[in-house]
């Protein structure tokens, strides 16, 4: 399957794949090549000497806050998106602060 897009991405650019860019990006990850980020990992592991029912819940319990604090911004923007109630406030937003909030939305 691979060779087949790389045979139709010859053909179309008129020029071959540079296998070298792919390398690269897949060697590195944040500008940290991966022998560094697993030694960095490795040694984390190391300091660390609870057993591995509480290390899990540790990282259980901090996905589970991040998941939160992503659901809670996400709330913030959709109550600033739906706007007030008509009848009774103005629209807080202009068009400028809308488009702010969709920015917000595509970073996270």
């Amino acid at each position: 399957m691979v060779s087949l897009i790389e045979k139709e991405y010859s053909r179309l650019m008129v020029k071959p794949l540079d296998q070298r860019k792919e390398e690269l990006r897949r060697e590195k990850f944040c500008g940290a090549s991966l022998l560094t980020l697993r030694a960095k990992a490795k040694k984390r592991l190391a300091r660390d000497t609870r057993n591995f029912k509480t290390k899990a819940m540790d990282e259980l319990t901090i996905f589970r806050e991040r998941q939160l604090e992503m659901q809670d911004k996400q709330r913030d923007m959709l109550a600033r998106m739906e706007g007030p109630d008509w009848p009774r406030l103005d629209w807080p937003l202009s068009n400028a602060d809308a488009r702010h909030v969709g920015d917000a939305e595509d970073i996270i």
